[in-house]
């Protein structure tokens, strides 16, 4: 709890209050059609599951298994897909097939990025029967 809010709110805070009739309507439309486009994608994709936020800007989706441990996969993500993402174990060690993305910007880029992670863990997804070497997680 706060007792006061710093300077900085405050000077954003007296912009909020002036915003033109609609702004904020119209941003939340934009940021839930980022969330629900996202979303579409990710529900369409063999093995992901998410569920819907109400209000935040992140997704917290669970992965098929893949032959990659999250941290690994998240690295992966990064170098090969141009995309970041929080693994899921920095949110508890039960959570070693999710990974949390925000979505909050760009709707065509976050679309893409989106795409892009699913094409890559397609390319890891452990297959039942695959040999697999020694050692390998």
């Amino acid at each position: 709890v706060s007792l006061r809010a710093a300077g900085y709110c405050q000077a954003t805070l007296r912009n909020w209050f002036n915003e033109p009739e609609g702004w904020m309507r119209s941003r939340i439309a934009r940021h839930q059609a980022i969330r629900d486009d996202i979303f579409a994608v990710l529900s369409s994709a063999d093995g992901f599951t998410a569920r819907l936020p109400e209000g935040g800007s992140y997704l917290f989706p669970t992965i098929p298994e893949v032959d990659l441990d999250i941290v690994s996969l998240s690295k992966a993500l990064r170098l090969q897909a141009a995309v970041s993402v929080t693994p899921g174990v920095e949110f508890g060690p039960r959570f070693t097939r999710s990974f949390r993305i925000n979505f909050s910007q760009d709707h065509d880029a976050a679309v893409a990025a989106i795409w892009r992670i699913v094409e890559i863990v397609e390319r890891y997804r452990r297959r039942p029967g695959a040999i697999r070497k020694a050692g390998a997680a």
